[in-house]
């Protein structure tokens, strides 16, 4: 007989109901003591049957049960004295459902975790890094990088980039090192990537990221991007000093996010070029104006890293239509050349908007004309009733010092189509005409 009969067939048999019964009837007829009496006596026997059917019960149930927790705790010992992921794998397999599988689950996951995770600091891989950069470059410190360290099956590794060097300013070196022993390090490989700029004419470059543009620091994480691991950084490409026509800084300033896969060192970045505005770089993003079309998982992670900086601005439109227009002036009329060419701009451009407000308008029976001064340049602007066109007919950088350099004061109109400038330098009065047909200034 199976252990579950048994147990129905002892369930069946038990006394427990019948003697009730039994109890119930012999009773009748009986005082209320005797009766009383009686009660107690067959109470005191049926708690005797429950007792002995409890114990049978239970030993038919868990007798079973300890034994195979025994060889359970068994296992679980060896298994936990031996550490390693084979053995706590063999006793999960074994014993799924156990109650040790919880601990041993717990510690495997622990394991695996500390064969994937770095012992060593950001400073630590940085000084370990330089230290092997040092040594590969003869002896040479003070080498711009940043580098990250990683751990993949137990065995450590640092990956980093180092910063373009003068003799070759467009290649970003990516190299990785592998700990052989405690200690000692090997390259496992060394990959030159182009330095992704858009304006070659900004050539200076800095391992910085917009948030730390004006303390010098540097920011470098590990991200996981689709399932890998990689080295994020930032750089910046940038120019210094003033255009000399314009008197305008070289804000002109381009943000690269970079990921490095830590695996194989490709790498992968995203620009986000503009000016540099105070503490702002005001611009955007190629990859954000295409809508992040065909872009890889990495590029489209990257996009997303602008929109964490507090630093990223939009180009404002009007000052941005401004510059274009000024700089296209002066792009296309050499300095000092008596021939000018004329800019065309629309009736919504900010320098037609701001000439519609002057308060000071010359006209003649074709012309209208005012000049006035805009990011640091004065500019002349006129509308031609016959064509309807409004025209950026000449730009100046607005004097630092008027006794020394020419202040433009005053313009109205010679002729029909001559405008005639009047300057003062200091107390010298200079006059100078525009010829609105023949394009010249004399």
């Amino acid at each position: 007989m199976t252990r579950k009969g048994l147990i129905l067939s002892l369930y069946k048999d038990y006394p427990y109901l019948s003697e009730y019964y039994r109890m119930k009837e012999s009773s009748k007829g009986l005082d209320s003591n005797r009766q009383e009496k009686n009660v107690n006596q067959n109470l005191s026997v049926m708690k005797q049957y429950r007792t002995v059917f409890l114990i049978i019960i239970a030993s038919l149930c868990f007798t079973p049960l300890l034994a195979q927790k025994k060889s359970e705790t068994k296992l679980f010992k060896n298994t936990i004295a031996k550490g390693d992921t084979t053995s706590f794998n063999k006793f999960l397999a074994k014993y799924p459902n156990s109650v040790y599988a919880p601990t041993i689950q717990a510690k495997k996951d622990s394991l695996i975790k500390s064969y994937n995770t770095t012992i060593y600091s950001k400073e630590e891989a940085g000084r370990i890094f330089s230290e092997y950069v040092a040594a590969a470059g003869n002896g040479i410190y003070g080498v711009d990088y940043v580098a990250l360290s990683a751990r993949k099956n137990n065995k450590e590794y640092i990956v980093g980039a180092i910063a373009p060097s003068k003799e070759d300013p467009y290649t970003i070196k990516i190299v990785r090192i592998d700990e052989t022993a405690p200690g000692q390090w090997q390259e496992s490989f060394s990959n030159n990537a182009s330095r992704y700029m858009q304006d070659e004419m900004l050539k200076l470059f800095s391992m910085a990221s917009a948030d730390d543009l004006f303390c010098g620091k540097t920011n470098v994480e590990e991200v996981i991007v689709d399932g890998e691991k990689y080295l994020f950084f930032q750089h910046l490409n940038y120019t210094e000093g003033t255009a000399p026509r314009t008197g305008w800084q070289n804000n002109g300033i381009e943000l690269v996010s970079n990921l490095v896969s830590m695996t194989d060192g490709t790498l992968f970045s995203s620009i986000y070029a503009g000016e540099r505005n105070g503490n702002e770089i005001e611009g955007s993003c190629a990859d954000m104006a295409q809508g992040g079309i065909m872009a890889t998982p990495q590029i489209n992670w990257l996009m997303r890293s602008f929109g964490k900086s507090t630093q990223l601005k939009p180009f404002n439109k009007e000052k941005e239509l401004t510059r274009k227009a000024i700089q296209w002036w002066y792009d296309n009329n050499p300095q000092g050349a008596s021939k000018l060419n004329f800019g065309v701009l629309e009736e919504s451009h900010p320098i037609v908007i701001r000439f519609l407000e002057d308060k000071y308008i010359e006209s003649s029976k074709s012309n209208k004309a005012a000049f006035f001064d805009i990011m640091g340049t004065t500019v002349i602007c006129n509308y031609n009733k016959g064509t309807k066109q409004y025209l950026l007919l000449h730009c100046e950088k607005q004097p630092a010092n008027t006794k020394t350099e020419k202040s433009l004061n005053t313009l109205y109109f010679e002729k029909e189509n001559t405008i005639v400038l009047y300057y003062y330098k200091g107390r010298q009065a200079i006059k100078e005409r525009i010829d609105l047909n023949a394009k010249t200034k004399r």
